[in-house]
């Protein structure tokens, strides 16, 4: 096993030069590499954190709030009437101001 590791110093060495050679059996390597692993790590968390997010978002969007509607004195012929947005007015943009 010692000798499989010399020899492929050895190889290093011959085809790469000295300086890259030593880099690459060197602890430096493994620490950079822990840094580079573990950075990816946090950018996968976070890339999975804001696609729940977004999903959560899309979940609670989704379902309409339930609308009451009030119960009153109503106009003769308004209830046939549906107005803009779902409510029931008496003129055209009374309610919203916009005047659909």
């Amino acid at each position: 096993m010692i000798l499989m590791k010399s020899a492929v110093f050895q190889t290093l060495r011959t085809l790469l030069g000295e300086e890259l050679a030593d880099f690459l059996e060197s602890e430096e390597r493994e620490q950079r590499l822990e840094d580079v692993r573990s950075r990816i790590r946090l950018l996968r968390d976070l890339r999975v954190d804001t696609r729940a997010r977004g999903m959560w978002a899309r979940l609670l969007n989704d379902h309409p709030v339930p609308r009451r509607h009030k119960s009153g004195n109503k106009k003769a012929g308004s209830s046939s009437r549906s107005g803009c947005f779902g409510h029931k007015m008496d003129r055209i943009g009374t309610l919203s101001g916009m005047g659909c």
